[in-house]
């Protein structure tokens, strides 16, 4: 086996075995104590010195727009910060996607070269401006909000093998953690540090298939998918308030202007992505276009944000997948969470999607890890939340999709933003009750065999019918409309009702609305709560 350096990470130029890497000594999850520290607010003059480091970048420290040349450049590189994983764990669609090595194993893109997301103590201060001067750090973006920084670092000495690695991910996930300890040790305020890794959609199937696709004439009548008389939605619509225009925010892998969208305030380029077209439709295809589709919001408008969004290309040059790095998305939080306060719901419906993308179980004995990774990562989802309660908004996150027919996994580990609500509620942390993870269930239902498990409670989620961006010979299209399945597609449900209710509720608080969500007697074949809006309107009433 050659093993060489591409980047900041090490990449295995033939195959491996294939097997999951055995885990290293697992590193101790953050504690309680500085749980509550990272989910205090910024004191003023912490913000005032982050505000002000921001204010820098392109003067005195690298015009890099957020990302550095390096991480930008990441758009046609597959090999940069990739797992090798045997090809017979992935589902056939994945491996068409990702390009493989000379055995046949498929080289799975997971973390940013040379990327750093670091956290200060929310009471840094002015030190934060010494932390970067002393120790010379490369920032490349900040988030004021969030009390902290993006930086770009040569990663590479945390990357080398060792004679004891089993294979090149070994490496990789000692190489996580070294590199997550060794900026944590630089100052005490520093609370948090991780390298900056990838997020996809949380969709059972990347891409819908070419017979799952169709557009409508102009004048058909709009379809209804089954999920909006699932969740009650259609009872509410003619409800006073219900047509007031709304705007949500929708955080995901990828856009595309489309007949039944209305995008506020859109990205200069939006990526063409299924994905994000679909969750927005869900959300708020129009009603008054006599087009499509509906959405559970009659009049609604959408916030995108994956204006940065690294795509992958296949083979021929087409891009065949696309990401977005846990450090956008923490940018988007902090913006969005500070400038849009009129949003009331934010959906998140990203994560690792560790079983379909890399063939990991994120509960097994030997993933322990990985876990530990996500738990490195949740304290900036976890300052996020913090926001969130303060500014009154409500962050909605897929469970994902990692389960199967007898494998039932907890939705904890799936995304740093899952981890976060988890920790927030179970230690009584701010944003408690403010972070919503969301199963998916069928007609009949039943928990989606693909849908993660301990969410806070469940939608529709399989065979959903929404805006797609691309037709039905994958060429680019404005009025397509197709089939996904996923917890991606049931968080929008839940997150569109909350918004809905929030209208038609106009007295009622967030945590109000949220517990007459959540008391639905009705509960999917997994005992979780399923959403059903008029029931809740009559609670809340």
């Amino acid at each position: 086996m050659k093993n060489i350096f591409v980047g900041s990470l090490l990449f295995v130029a033939t195959a491996t075995s294939g097997a999951v890497a055995q885990d290293p000594v697992p590193s101790d999850g953050p504690s309680s104590v500085e749980l509550s520290e990272v989910a205090r607010t910024p004191n003023a003059e912490t913000t005032s010195s982050l505000v002000t480091l921001r204010s820098r970048i392109g003067k005195d420290l690298p015009a890099t727009g957020g990302l550095a040349p390096e991480i930008r450049d990441f758009r046609l590189d597959y090999k940069t910060g990739a797992l090798i994983v045997d090809t017979d764990i992935l589902s056939e669609t994945i491996q068409k996607s990702f390009e493989k090595t000379s055995g046949g194993s498929a080289i799975v893109p997971f973390a940013l070269p040379n990327s750093m997301l670091l956290q200060f103590s929310p009471r840094v201060g002015k030190e934060a401006l010494d932390i970067v001067k002393n120790n010379k750090l490369d920032v490349t973006n900040v988030f004021p909000n969030l009390s902290a920084i993006q930086i770009s670092a040569d990663l590479t000495r945390f990357f080398k093998a060792q004679p004891t690695d089993n294979n090149n991910n070994d490496t990789i996930l000692r190489g996580l953690i070294a590199a997550s300890e060794y900026y944590k040790s630089l100052d005490p305020n520093i609370i948090a540090a991780t390298p900056d890794t990838l997020l996809s959609g949380q969709v059972d199937a990347e891409k819908v298939t070419a017979s799952d696709v169709m557009s409508y004439p102009p004048g058909t009548q709009q379809l209804i998918d089954w999920g909006m008389s699932d969740i009650q939605a259609d009872q509410l619509w003619e409800m006073p308030g219900a047509s007031d225009g709304t705007i949500v925010g929708v955080m995901d892998a990828g856009f595309a202007r489309h007949e039944d969208l209305v995008f506020l305030r859109p990205a200069e380029r939006l990526v063409v992505s299924d994905h994000g077209n679909h969750v927005a439709g869900i959300l708020c295809a129009r009603h008054d276009n006599n087009k499509g589709m509906v959405g559970v919001l009659p009049n609604c408008f959408i916030r995108p944000q994956a204006a940065d969004a690294l795509n992958i290309a296949a083979d021929t040059g087409n891009v065949s997948q696309f990401i977005i790095s846990f450090g956008q998305v923490l940018h988007a939080f902090d913006r969005l969470l500070e400038e849009e306060s009129n949003i009331k719901a934010f959906n998140v419906s990203l994560g690792y999607n560790w079983v379909p993308n890399f063939g990991i179980d994120p509960d097994g004995a030997s993933s322990g890890v990985w876990r530990d990774y996500v738990r490195m990562q949740g304290p900036f989802a976890l300052s996020a939340l913090s926001r969130a309660q303060r500014t009154g908004q409500v962050i909605f996150s897929a469970a994902g999709n990692d389960s199967s027919q007898g494998r039932e996994i907890s939705a904890e580990f799936a995304s740093p933003m899952n981890w976060a609500a988890v920790q927030a509620n179970s230690q009584h942390l701010p944003g408690e009750g403010y972070g919503i993870i969301v199963e998916a269930h069928d007609k009949n239902g039943n928990r989606a065999e693909f849908s993660n498990s301990n969410g806070s409670i469940s939608c529709p989620g399989v065979d959903i019918r929404s805006s797609v961006a691309m037709d039905e010979n994958q060429k680019p299209s404005d009025r397509s409309y197709g089939l996904m399945s996923g917890t991606s597609m049931a968080s929008p449900y839940c997150a569109g009702g909350f918004a809905l209710l929030s209208l038609v509720l106009p007295t009622r608080n967030p945590k109000q609305i949220l517990k007459c969500m959540l008391d639905s007697t009705e509960r999917s074949s997994a005992g979780t709560p399923m959403l059903k809006l008029k029931d809740a309107y009559n609670r809340c009433h």
